[in-house]
């Protein structure tokens, strides 16, 4: 259940990332400032939090379904 428990906090910490990312690239898009390589750069690290989300998710399943 320690494990399960650490991967929540995991999960909560990536999503927080992802959230202040989205956030951040809506606000430089709208704003304009920011170069085309900044905007890929955001990008390319949401979609990365997102596949580590994806992933801490998938390991969630597999120990809850162990303990179950």
């Amino acid at each position: 259940m320690k494990i399960v428990m650490q991967e929540l906090g995991n999960l909560k910490r990536s999503m927080q990332v992802v959230t202040n990312g989205f956030t951040a690239l809506v606000c430089e898009a709208i704003q304009e400032k920011q170069t085309k390589d900044y905007q890929n750069q955001v990008t390319t690290t949401l979609i990365s939090q997102v596949q580590l989300i994806k992933g801490v998710g998938l390991m969630l399943r597999i120990y809850l379904m162990e303990i179950v």
